[in-house]
């Protein structure tokens, strides 16, 4: 990938993360050196935002109502000091640059690790997914849906999402490309979900921003998981007015079909659309959701 690699890194604690010049620091991951700390009693901290979950269900980097809570407590400020390097990973990957982004060459690495199990997932900027034994570092596979390409894109990518398989199925890990697309992974080998859509993609792009080939439209956040459903809200342009949509979709996790449709900009017939002036509704982009997404499952 070049000379100029983001890595993942384990070292001692420090009272705050500091970016290097060469943006090489990604993600720390800290190994507990006091007796009777249990190897995952480690804390998953980004350059973005601190805290990554220990998950074994339906899960994104928090949990179904959008908190980033986590109940571990065997790392306090009692033994903090006691922390040291456990493993450094690189990811081997530079950014092209962004375009319009004058003097930012370097795209940020925004993903928040997932562990469920002994495996963390993670994405970079280029839509890779790389999964890596927790306690070593071990890389066990990755995922590349621009393999061979001559013109890598790259985005902000803010991780995955994680699917039990629900009864008897195999659990999945769900995320958006740089490109629009909605990939299922097969969480143990990183090979496609063959049933999920069309090998493994729903293209996100299709029916929403057609008439606009060139807009950004693509998931910078990993959708939300509900049931046997994948939530998604699309990163879209800052301007002009016109453009893609900000429509919420729902997909069945299992074969990628569409479920529902919320219009955040209502249509012709829909409540709220008659609070729009004239036909300042049509063909409006923006009123987005391009973070992460908070479920209430009592409702």
């Amino acid at each position: 990938m070049g000379p100029h690699p983001f890595r993942m890194i384990a070292r001692r604690l420090t009272p705050h993360v500091r970016q290097r010049k060469n943006r090489r620091l990604a993600t720390i991951l800290l190994k507990p050196r006091a007796r009777g700390l249990s190897a995952f009693a480690a804390a998953i901290l980004t350059l973005f935002i601190p805290g990554a979950n220990l998950l074994g269900a339906d899960a994104s980097p928090t949990d179904p109502g959008g908190t980033r809570f986590s109940p571990l407590d065997q790392i306090n400020t009692g033994n903090v000091q006691n922390l040291g390097i456990a493993w450094i990973y690189r990811t081997g990957e530079r950014s092209a640059g962004t375009p319009g982004a004058v003097g930012h060459n370097i795209t940020a690495f925004e993903s928040t690790p997932l562990i469920v199990g002994e495996t963390l997932y993670l994405t970079t900027a280029s839509s890779r997914v790389i999964a890596l034994n927790a306690e070593t570092g071990k890389e066990l596979w990755q995922f590349d849906p621009q393999k061979g390409s001559a013109h890598r894109r790259s985005a902000a990518n803010r991780g995955v999402a994680y699917w039990n398989g629900g009864s008897g199925g195999a659990p999945r890990i769900v995320y958006g490309t740089a490109d629009g697309r909605l990939s299922e992974l097969d969480a143990a080998t990183g090979k496609p979900c063959a049933d999920f859509g069309d090998n493994g993609v729903v293209n996100l792009r299709a029916g929403v921003a057609d008439a606009w080939p060139n807009a950004p439209y693509y998931l910078s956040s990993p959708p939300a998981i509900y049931r046997n459903l994948v939530i998604t809200g699309p990163s879209l342009q800052e301007d002009p007015s016109k453009g893609p949509g900000g429509v919420v979709r729902a997909f069945d996790v299992r074969t990628g079909k569409p479920v529902w449709t919320f219009h955040t900009v209502p249509q012709p017939g829909e409540f709220g659309h008659d609070t729009w002036k004239g036909d300042s509704w049509k063909d409006r982009s923006g009123a987005n959701v391009w973070s992460l997404m908070s479920v209430d499952e009592k409702r």
